[in-house]
């Protein structure tokens, strides 16, 4: 006899709807039915198998949560093979930006986390259920997911900030450890598996205390990490929106984000022009962004939305010894002292800026440079082109001393109430 989905206790009673699911009263019934409905009266239109579009294919069916909709809903997870793989899920688009739309992985780095075990019940799976989401969801402009947070229990303080779409699906690798690590079929879910989607969400955060297997262990330590970073080891920096974004998706052009101190962008180099004035800001694109937009079918009748000059004109050149260089590719456009490399005037999109030093970085500030640097310093760098101005003078307009004085003005002609950058 099956046990029941709330405790311990044999399930004496099936569910009416979905005849799947199993439970030892009506309390325990009662108690799993905000999760269990959501996916209970559907589950019934998806008992007839759609065929596979490759010949050695299968299709599966799975559980998907899309962060605009409001709960999660089944889905055919069709695969080249018997055995679901995440090249599946991206070439369904269950992780691209708009539903549907087919997405190579190389355009997404994706995550998956095998769940093998319900923590909250301490009860081994049948199966194991692969959730599929993007790597960089905390920091690529994802969405939170309404879906999920129908599901969880909110009250929980291991719950974890999942963003963007997700995709969960089966395979028929029983819990870990396992002797063998190959999954050699996919298994369809049920609404049994909400359920412990639904444990595995809202318990996400928390160690399980009674396994001490060297993959539990190394969960553990990933988990407290994952604590680690989210208590207090995030950084304020702003997202430069492209053409795109603003105009067709009506962002903002400079946006608040968060972004972890293990971010890869803590890596890099600051632009130079933030380095002379004292500020230090380090510039990275935004995963899948240029892509993202190449693959809408409607560009809000833009021919590159993915442009960004905002974050073309933090990529000066100031080594005041770079020649001027003519390009002929989509357009005609110049590198060398004043200009942006080749590869920050094309096919920019959406970027992220955050300060070396960890401090708050403002959407005012990232404006107040960018200003400084497209209205400013644009004269002097031409004037040095055309031999008028001396290249030194040029380069003796990119200081902090300027740049304060720029502020103020910028300031004050917008209105703004923020205190300076070198106050923060």
């Amino acid at each position: 006899m099956r046990l029941c989905e709330q405790c311990e206790e044999p399930g004496k009673l099936r569910c009416g709807g979905c005849r799947e699911s199993h439970y030892c009263s009506k309390e325990c019934q009662e108690l799993g039915w905000s999760v269990h409905k959501h996916l209970c009266k559907t589950f019934k239109d998806f008992h007839d198998r759609p065929a596979p579009e490759e010949p050695r294919g299968r299709v599966y069916r799975a559980i998907y949560f899309h962060p605009d909709e409001d709960v999660p809903r089944f889905v055919w997870l069709k695969c080249e093979r018997v055995v679901p793989t995440y090249q599946d899920v991206l070439a369904g688009g269950y992780l691209a930006t708009n539903e549907g739309e087919a997405q190579p992985d190389v355009f997404i780095s994706t995550n998956s986390h095998p769940i093998g075990r319900n923590r909250a019940l301490g009860r081994n799976l049948k199966h194991t259920i692969e959730l599929e989401f993007r790597e960089a969801f905390l920091y690529d402009g994802s969405k939170p997911n309404k879906a999920i947070l129908k599901i969880v229990d909110r009250s929980s303080k291991y719950l974890h900030n999942w963003k963007g779409p997700i995709l969960a699906y089966g395979t028929d690798l029983v819990h870990f450890p396992s002797s063998d690590p190959n999954p050699h079929y996919g298994v369809d879910l049920t609404p049994v598996d909400l359920k412990h989607l639904s444990d595995y969400l809202s318990t996400y955060l928390c160690p399980d205390p009674f396994d001490d297997s060297e993959v539990q262990q190394e969960r553990k330590a990933r988990h407290n990490v994952l604590k680690a970073a989210f208590k207090e080891e995030m950084v304020l920096g702003v997202r430069i929106n492209c053409d795109g974004d603003v105009k067709v998706d009506g962002r903002p052009k400079y946006e608040g984000i968060k972004l972890p101190i293990s971010h890869p962008i803590f890596g890099q180099d600051p632009v130079d022009i933030s380095d002379q004035v004292g500020l230090s800001i380090l510039v990275r694109r935004v995963p899948d962004s240029v892509e993202g937009w190449a693959r809408r079918p409607d560009h809000g009748g833009f021919r590159r939305p993915w442009v960004n000059q905002a974050a073309t004109f933090l990529h000066r050149d100031l080594n005041p010894n770079a020649e001027r260089v003519k390009f002929h590719i989509e357009y005609t456009c110049f590198t060398g002292f004043g200009m942006a490399p080749i590869e920050w005037q094309r096919g920019v999109g959406a970027v992220m800026a955050i300060r070396k030093d960890k401090k708050k970085l403002h959407p005012h500030h990232v404006a107040a440079l960018v200003d400084y640097s497209q209205v400013h310093l644009t004269g002097w760098f031409q004037g040095a082109h055309e031999g008028r101005i001396a290249r030194e003078d040029a380069l003796r307009q990119v200081s902090r001393e300027k740049f304060e004085h720029y502020w103020k003005e910028w300031k004050a002609r917008n209105k703004s109430t923020q205190v300076s950058p070198y106050e923060v």
